[in-house]
């Protein structure tokens, strides 16, 4: 017999038993047996000879591992679930992106002619000390700012340009930067994904890290004080309070997909959500009346905020249209059978979209044949155009389609 643990090469075969010595008695049965059965074995033995031969069995003898579970069976072409520690990855994150946010101090006079001082916070986009933040963070007249980095060191900074149409502003600073953090792709970004946000709530915890996930995607708010229209935003979960707004909301690959902007306290602010900053302006409003929501935050979108980034440090004017649009989402669009696109609700007189023929109830569907959907907001596709370029419209009008064909100008300074 080969041992557990060897392997033969050859088949073991089987070996007939060496013969014992049995007793007198044994042996006279043994004769008698084969007497009585003699008659049958010669007929047998006739039987075999005219038979084909017997197959031979060989058995081989294998080494096998024991087993102490039964694997689990597994459907052809379904890939194994992945196990992932959130946790681990997110300390991961927060320690590469956590040096690149910093807090940002301001103080000057409002529109009232008001001293005021105030805290936000910013996200570091490059090495040359280039921050991204909220412009309601940085707006106000006679306006002076200070960065505080993760270590404590503090450095001046200045303006390099604001988009108060997308509330996104670049300051710089003339520093040292411990780190930066790159910008992900937003239009990837699926509901139900873990996030983090990162800043400096009520201004005085610097570093803050919530976690949560993206509830939602392609929303649109209006900011307070006839602010402007804030378009495809993503929704999350993640605690965001004052102090917070200009921060990354982080996915867990470390890409910045969004800067947090505003938060929806309770019902009476849907209309206008709540700009978490606290100190600069205060459009709170009062929150005491209506349904007390939580986690209603929401965040500008990486895309926006890359193409922002763009037209700042490279004095890229962007592209003027002239509507008011809000978005049909899919869900939206099915219910009353209406195309996926934005529903002009107002053009204003004397614009290039005035010019071109656009009326209100419209539905534009596409620009220069790029869709215009939840990831594709139509404000920002036109952003990507500069001014006095010429793009075509496709339009939805009663059930008609149209192709309009427009010239866009410069944004006007008050819009």
């Amino acid at each position: 017999m080969y041992p557990y643990d060897d392997q033969p090469t050859q088949p073991y075969r089987a070996v007939a038993p060496e013969p014992k010595r049995g007793r007198r008695l044994w042996a006279l049965s043994a004769v008698l047996l084969l007497g009585f059965l003699g008659g049958g074995a010669a007929g047998g033995i006739v039987a075999r000879a005219t038979a084909p031969p017997p197959v031979q069995k060989t058995i081989y003898v294998t080494k096998t591992s024991p087993r102490t579970a039964v694997s689990p069976a597994v459907a052809p072409n379904q890939p194994s679930p992945r196990t992932v520690d959130t946790s681990d990855r997110a300390v991961q994150v927060v320690q590469r992106v956590g040096p690149a946010v910093v807090t940002i101090q301001t103080s000057g006079v409002d529109d009232q002619g008001n001293q005021f001082q105030a805290a936000g916070s910013g996200v570091i986009i490059d090495i040359k000390g280039d921050i991204l933040t909220n412009y309601h963070v940085v707006q106000g007249n006679e306006t002076s700012y200070q960065v505080i980095f993760k270590s404590g060191a503090k450095s001046g900074a200045t303006l390099a340009g604001s988009a108060p149409y997308s509330d996104l502003a670049v300051i710089h600073v003339n520093a040292s930067v411990p780190a930066w953090a790159p910008l992900g792709d937003s239009s990837k970004v699926q509901p139900g994904q873990t996030v983090l946000a990162i800043g400096s709530p009520l201004g005085s915890y610097e570093n803050t890290v919530t976690e949560g996930i993206v509830s939602a995607v392609g929303r649109t708010l209006q900011e307070p004080n006839n602010g402007p229209m804030l378009t495809n935003l993503l929704q999350t979960d993640a605690p965001i309070n004052h102090g917070n707004s200009g921060g990354p909301l982080v996915d867990l690959n470390g890409k910045v997909i969004g800067i947090n902007t505003a938060v929806v306290r309770s019902s009476s602010d849907t209309g206008s959500p709540q700009g978490p900053f606290g100190g600069l302006l205060n459009p709170f409003g009062d929150s005491s009346s209506g349904d007390q929501a939580q986690g209603l935050g929401f965040s500008i979108p990486s895309n926006t905020a890359r193409l922002v980034i763009s037209r700042i440090l490279f004095h890229r004017p962007p592209g003027y249209l002239g509507v008011e649009a809000r978005l049909l989402d899919p869900q939206t669009a099915t219910y009353y059978s209406l195309p996926v696109g934005a529903f002009v609700t107002q053009v204003q007189p004397g614009t290039p979209a005035a010019k071109a023929g656009l009326r209100p109830h419209d539905i534009i569907t596409a620009v220069d044949g790029q869709a215009i959907d939840q990831n594709h907001d139509l404000s920002t596709v036109i952003e990507m155009h500069q001014p006095g370029q010429t793009v075509a419209l496709s339009v939805v009008r009663a059930g008609q389609n149209l192709t309009l064909r427009v010239t866009l100008a410069a944004r006007p300074k008050n819009v």
